[in-house]
């Protein structure tokens, strides 16, 4: 009897063994898929990563393009505004001009004031 009972502690120190290397495979195993995990995460932010900071230089890029065809389009209105200024004046401007002077010498408030309105009316519209 003795000896099966040497046998059973023999069979219960074998199983132990056997379970803690179980475990230890599977601890192993599950801090194995744990790396695995961590380095397919950083893998997939840092292309997330480089997909953003392409997709910001190509917005970069076109916002500067952008913000040159509108400083083209303005330069071309200024061009047309200086190109306005260099014209003579019409007949009829010139002559509302001399009248509102000529009234407001002879001291007729109002009717200086009338011309005054229909001169920035006609140099809106010449302008």
């Amino acid at each position: 009897m003795r000896e099966v009972r040497l046998l059973e502690v023999d069979i219960g120190v074998f199983q132990d063994e056997l379970r803690k290397n179980i475990q230890d495979n599977q601890l192993r195993e599950y801090v194995d898929i744990g790396d695995e995990k961590l380095q397919e995460f950083y893998r997939d932010w840092e292309r997330k990563f480089a997909e953003f900071g392409d997709e910001s230089l190509i917005k970069i890029e076109e916002l500067k393009f952008e913000h040159e065809e509108q400083m083209e389009m303005l330069n071309v209105k200024l061009d047309r505004a200086v190109e306005a200024v260099k014209i003579k004046p019409s007949a009829k401007l010139k002559e509302m001009q001399n009248n509102e002077k000529l009234v407001a010498v002879n001291e007729r408030v109002e009717e200086a004031m009338n011309y005054r309105k229909e001169l920035k009316i006609l140099e809106i519209k010449e302008a």
